[in-house]
C-alpha cells in the first residue's frame, strides 16, 4: 500500500534530534546524525520454531536478538545427509517433495527506510540481500545501505544497517528467497512524499521533497517439505534479514495482520529465475504469513 502525503517539517516535535551546534554539509546535505541504531530481541514466529522442532534437519537457537532456526550441523546444504534427504543417487537429480509449507514471519517494528525504501530492486532488502548471499548461504556479516532522511533542517545523509542469514540449497534457490523477501517487502510498505526546507543557519532558499518509506524492520521466510517417505519433515531453507531500529514504531503488526493473502499471493506470483526453474506457487507451495 502506497500513501502519497506532503508533510511540511517545520515542527521540531516531528523530527529527530540533529547534533548542536549544526554544522552545514555539501550540496544541502547535514551530517548525519548521531542516533543509536539496535536490533530489539525477537522470536521468529512460534509456527516457525514448531515446524523447526519437527523436522529432522532443524534446530532452534538462541541469538542475542532471539531464537532463530538453522540447519543441524552435518545436515546443511551440501552435506552427505542433505544429499541423500533431498537428491536421488546420482547425486544430482532432486528428489521431488510431497507437500511444501513455507512460513513468513514480518516483525511488528517498523522503521524509516529514507528515499532507498525497503523494496524494489534497490531498496534495502534486495540491495543487502544480493551481495551478501553466496550460492548455498548468506555471509552474516552487517551489510551498510545509504540512504537519506528528511529532518527538520533539511535533508540528512543516513546509514541502514541489514543484518542478514541463510542457508538454501543452490544459487537458483537463493534467488527464489530474495525474490520472495523483496516481495514480502512491498506489501503494507507505506511510502510519503515528504516537502523540505533548508533553513539558516545552513542556508535559506533551498527546499525540495523527498519519498520516506516505513515498513517492518523484520523478515523471515522458511522452507519445510515432506520427504519421500510421507512422513518425515525437513527444512529445504530459510532467509531472514533484520534491519537496526533507530526511532521506530512497534504495532506494525495491525498494519500487516490484515494483509498475509496479498503476501501469499505475490510470493505466489514470482516468475522462475531459471529457465527450468520453477514460479513461486510451485517452490513454496502452501504459504503461510504471520506477524509477531
Amino acid at each position: 500500500m502506497h500513501l502519497s502525503t506532503t508533510v511540511a517539517f517545520f515542527l521540531a516535535a516531528a523530527a529527530a534530534a540533529i547534533p548542536n551546534p549544526v554544522q552545514c554539509g555539501r550540496d544541502g546535505l547535514l551530517p548525519r546524525r548521531n542516533v543509536n541504531a539496535y536490533l530489539p530481541k525477537r522470536d521468529v514466529s512460534d509456527e516457525t520454531l514448531d515446524m523447526c522442532k519437527n523436522a529432522v534437519n532443524c534446530e532452534v537457537h538462541d541469538t542475542p536478538s532471539g531464537k532463530r532456526i538453522r540447519f543441524k550441523r552435518g545436515m546443511e546444504p551440501g552435506s552427505e545427509h542433505y544429499k541423500r534427504a533431498f537428491y536421488h543417487e546420482d547425486g544430482l537429480t532432486k528428489r521431488q517433495a510431497n507437500t511444501v509449507n513455507t512460513l513468513v514471519t514480518t516483525g511488528t517494528n517498523s522503521l524509516n527506510y529514507g528515499t532507498t525504501g525497503a523494496s524494489g530492486p534497490n531498496g534495502a532488502f534486495n540491495s543487502s540481500l544480493t551481495g551478501a548471499c553466496q550460492d548455498s548461504a548468506c555471509d552474516t556479516a552487517s551489510v551498510n545501505i545509504d540512504t537519506t532522511y528528511v529532518t527538520s533542517l533539511g535533508p540528512s545523509g543516513e546509514t541502514l544497517v541489514v543484518h542478514p542469514q541463510g542457508e538454501y540449497d543452490d544459487s537458483n534457490s537463493r534467488d527464489m528467497f530474495i525474490a520472495a523477501m523483496v516481495a514480502t517487502a512491498s506489501v503494507g510498505e507505506q511510502v510519503k512524499q515528504v516537502s523540505w526546507e533548508i533553513r539558516a543557519p545552513c542556508g535559506p532558499g533551498k527546499s525540495g521533497s523527498m519519498s520516506q518509506a516505513t515498513q517492518t524492520s523484520f523478515i523471515n521466510i522458511s522452507r519445510h517439505v515432506t520427504l519421500s517417505d510421507g512422513v518425515t519433515t525437513a527444512i529445504q531453507g530459510y532467509m531472514l534479514a533484520e534491519v537496526e531500529l533507530q526511532p521506530d514504531t512497534s504495532d506494525w503488526c495491525s498494519i500487516l495482520t490484515g494483509l498475509g493473502t496479498e503476501i501469499s499471493g505475490v510470493i505466489s506470483a514470482l516468475p522462475p529465475v531459471a529457465e527450468a526453474g520453477a514460479a513461486g506457487a510451485a517452490f513454496f507451495g502452501v504459504i503461510s504469513p504471520s506477524c509477531s
